[in-house]
């Protein structure tokens, strides 16, 4: 029987049973779920730790996984498909475009001496002549008779990457007491001697040294890491952090890059002291 506007009332009715008894559809956070893993780059683990808690609680049948190693293992994972997502806290090289990389906030490269030390500034020839073993006192540098104590991260570690770049030294060649632990044992070691220097996440850096005090950054070439000057792009050491993926990302992996690169965790992003993109 068709149904006209001669029956309105039969109409009403047809339409108030269609709305009660046929399914509604279901929300974003009833379509999805199932799990992720996603390892690599220490540096961001925290950050997308406390995304993937987000978006576990809009999304309860969704599980993440998140854990920390280097970049290097969230790129090697990536490609082995060994995880979900991958973790990369710098720029993908050339050799590295048969991956897919989704920017989620900017970082920097810093160097830092300990909270006491009088070091403010090293040009880049300083820099290279100490990481490569060349400078073991600071008097060269301050006048002041101290030995000076170099401190590398793991070179699986984008910070130690990006480092040998800028420098212009092979990662191989870099000289120095080796770290290879989280960036937080790095800070804490060098805050402790007077005498060393490091490298490490700006991120990191700035929310230590902001509470504790015992650490500061140098600038390099005058130029000094601050958030303007990292979002200005003047200070040489900017790095991006990636999530990146093995060709086109499963449907839950792509929603939670979304959230990821969204104004909804723009606060986390801070949070932590690392840039916001403007996406």
């Amino acid at each position: 029987m068709m149904v006209t506007s001669k029956h309105p009332c039969l109409l009403a009715f047809l339409l108030l049973s269609l709305l009660i008894f046929s399914p509604l559809p279901a929300s974003a956070a009833e379509r999805l779920s199932g799990s992720l893993l996603i390892t690599g780059s220490e540096t961001m683990a925290p950050l997308i730790a406390e995304m993937a808690k987000s978006f576990e609680r809009l999304h309860p049948g969704v599980t993440i996984t998140v854990q920390g190693y280097n970049s290097a293992r969230g790129l090697s994972d990536t490609r082995t498909s060994r995880n979900s997502l991958g973790m990369v806290s710098r720029a993908l090289k050339e050799t590295e475009r048969d991956l897919k990389a989704f920017p989620v906030g900017l970082d920097a490269i810093c160097f830092i001496v300990s909270g006491n030390s009088s070091v403010k500034n090293m040009t880049r020839a300083e820099l290279a002549q100490v990481f490569t073993g060349k400078a073991s006192n600071w008097k060269q540098f301050i006048g002041r008779d101290q030995p000076l104590k170099a401190i590398l991260r793991g070179d699986g570690r984008s910070s130690t990457k990006i480092v040998s770049e800028y420098l212009q030294i092979p990662v191989s060649q870099l000289q120095g007491i080796l770290i290879p632990a989280s960036s937080a044992i790095t800070i804490k070691a060098v805050a402790k001697n007077s005498g060393a220097i490091g490298y490490v996440s700006f991120g990191e850096a700035y929310r230590y040294s902001s509470r504790q005090g015992k650490i500061h950054m140098i600038a390099l070439d005058g130029r000094l890491p601050t958030k303007a000057s990292i979002v200005n792009g003047s200070y040489p050491l900017i790095r991006v952090l990636n999530l990146v993926a093995k060709g086109e990302p499963t449907p839950l992996a792509r929603e939670f890059i979304k959230y990821c690169r969204s104004k909804a965790v723009a606060d986390m992003v801070q949070a932590f002291d690392f840039i916001n993109l403007d996406l």
